[in-house]
C-alpha cells in the first residue's frame, strides 16, 4: 500500500492540533501520505469485518474509529492537497 502513496510522499502541510482558538497550540506538520494510509487501514479494518457477515461491528468501528483516528486524517490530507493545488495555481 505505501508504494501507492508514493506519490504523495513528501507532501507536508501545517496544522494545529485543537483548533480552539482560546489556546495557544504550536503548529504541528501533517503527512498527506501518512493521513491517506492511516484512512485505508482503519477503513480496510471496516471492511474485513463486514465481508465477514459482521455488519453492526463493521459499522461500529468505522463511526469509532473515524470519530477518533481516521476523520482528523481525512480533513488533514483534504486540507493539505487543497493547499498544494492552489499554491501550485499561483
Amino acid at each position: 500500500m505505501k508504494a501507492n502513496l508514493s506519490q504523495f510522499s513528501g507532501l507536508y502541510y501545517r496544522e494545529v492540533f485543537d483548533p480552539d482558538p482560546q489556546l495557544n497550540d504550536e503548529v504541528v506538520i501533517g503527512d498527506v501520505a501518512d493521513d491517506l494510509l492511516d484512512i485505508y487501514l482503519d477503513l480496510r479494518r471496516g471492511l474485513l469485518t463486514f465481508e465477514r457477515g459482521e455488519d453492526q461491528k463493521a459499522l461500529w468501528h468505522w463511526s469509532f474509529s473515524h470519530r477518533i483516528h481516521w476523520g482528523r486524517h481525512c480533513v488533514g490530507a483534504l486540507m493539505g492537497l487543497h493547499g498544494m493545488v492552489l499554491s501550485k495555481q499561483e
